[in-house]
């Protein structure tokens, strides 16, 4: 994750703050499926932007953490 650096998690996500919890869901969902290191395993970068996905997830997942 050091190469991509601290973004938005908004931005990872491809969201704008106004967006509602199905919204996050099915962002990541179609993210996931698009940036999963088993699918594209020739691509070294991808492993870290999943991991990027997944914890900006894991944050707009649990509504006490997620600030607007």
């Amino acid at each position: 994750m050091a190469l991509l650096g601290k973004r938005c998690q908004y931005k990872v996500l491809g969201l704008g703050s106004d967006c509602t919890a199905n919204e996050i869901r099915f962002a990541y969902r179609r993210l996931a499926l698009q940036r999963h290191p088993d699918k594209l395993a020739q691509f070294s970068v991808f492993p870290a932007a999943f991991q990027e996905l997944a914890a900006a997830y894991k944050v707009f997942s649990d509504p006490r953490e997620r600030v607007d």
